[in-house]
């Protein structure tokens, strides 16, 4: 689905997704009232998301404090406080390896080229079965996704790993590791097993970031003491936000006069 930006703009605003940059009314000179802004079929995105750039031309599924620099394809689905650079791409569709032979013109029945040479031949072509449905990637919280980064469908990045620019990823990444290369493998943990354990535990991105701010975030040692112990005296609440979705937007457009 396309809807054009001015017909959405205000309910953007009042969701809080930042569009552009970190203005709340978007004053980048590329969002023009009558640009085609996709929105994906399964789009579930929070509030307090920022698009940077040309990125809003096409919404994505974001958690909370999460950015992008990226255009992100409707497969890729986004925890909180996550960080993706430019020109993360995505592997494409899977090839029969196993086949005798691996190109699409045995199997794609919607081929231009297929059907011309059936054209000028006067033949009918023949195809084989093959399915490769686009896979969803599940990119968790707190990730930060470094520049140049290529992702295969399929896989999951965990909470808080890190993926070093120029990364090939073609494996699934665990928690708190930070990965690099082509293709990508475990460079370090970025802490002890131990911290690690407890932040998994504590699941700090379900609350608010003025709350977590409170905390010793820059002692990561130290703010786990803290918020385990503001977690069992009940001092900190989850954060629950809206989530804006692809029905929600066509609902809004609907309901606007005409």
């Amino acid at each position: 689905m396309k809807i054009a930006f001015g017909e959405i703009k205000a309910l953007l605003q009042a969701q809080r997704i930042f569009i552009g940059g970190q203005k709340l009314v978007c004053s980048h000179g590329f969002y023009r009232d009558d640009l085609a802004i996709e929105i994906p079929d399964n789009l579930a995105t929070e509030s307090y998301t920022t698009y940077w750039g040309r990125c809003g031309e096409r919404l994505a599924s974001l958690g909370a404090f999460s950015y992008t620099r990226t255009p992100l394809p409707a497969l890729i689905q986004v925890g909180r406080y996550t960080s993706i650079a430019d020109r993360l791409q995505v592997l494409g569709d899977r090839h029969p390896l196993e086949w005798a032979s691996a190109s699409p013109v045995f199997y794609a029945r919607h081929s231009g080229v297929m059907a011309t040479l059936a054209s000028d031949s006067g033949r009918e072509n023949h195809f084989h079965a093959f399915a490769s449905p686009p896979r969803r990637i599940q990119i968790g919280n707190d990730v930060w996704i470094g520049q140049n980064v290529t992702l295969a469908q399929g896989i999951t990045i965990g909470d808080g790993a890190v993926i070093a620019a120029n990364a090939l990823v073609v494996k699934d990444v665990a928690p708190y590791t930070v990965v690099g290369g082509n293709p990508a493998k475990p460079i370090r943990a970025r802490f002890d097993e131990q911290i690690v354990r407890e932040l998994l535990a504590l699941q700090w991105w379900q609350y608010s970031a003025q709350d977590i701010a409170q905390f010793a975030v820059s002692q990561v040692e130290l703010f786990c003491e803290q918020l385990h112990q503001a977690v069992q005296d009940k001092a900190i609440a989850s954060l629950v936000l809206p989530m804006l979705t692809a029905a929600d937007i066509r609902h809004y457009r609907d309901q606007q006069p005409q």
